[in-house]
């Protein structure tokens, strides 16, 4: 999968900075969101080139509860899982071809929910 993010500036080495670009990412997805929302951003301890996102608060509306095993867990719906992922993008970039087991992109993405109820 090749493609690179629209805010991504290869000629801006902060865009290679972890921690630039998860506080970019947190004032983008606060403007995008608003204070209906809350969420941690933050690069992923150690070494690990991710960058980790936890939905702490959303609104009921944009939530579902989904039962795994037994277990419920309250988390979004998938047109705003969708938009999270397309901000938290916004500074990446894909040049891996996995057909040669060649990987170079500027960071993984995980999200987490810990939505209270």
């Amino acid at each position: 999968m090749n493609f690179v993010g629209e805010k991504f500036d290869k000629s801006n080495p902060k865009c290679f900075s972890r921690t630039w670009i998860a506080r970019q990412i947190r004032l983008d997805l606060k403007d995008a969101f608003g204070k209906d929302w809350k969420f941690g951003v933050r690069k992923a301890p150690g070494s690990s080139n991710s960058i980790d996102i936890i939905i702490k608060k959303a609104p009921a509306d944009a939530t579902i509860v989904a039962v795994r095993n037994g277990y419920s867990r309250t988390t979004i719906t998938d047109e705003y899982e969708a938009k999270i992922y397309r901000i938290a993008n916004a500074y990446n970039y894909d040049n891996s071809d996995g057909q040669i087991d060649y990987f170079d992109r500027n960071y993984y993405v995980y999200l987490d929910y810990q939505i209270k109820e």
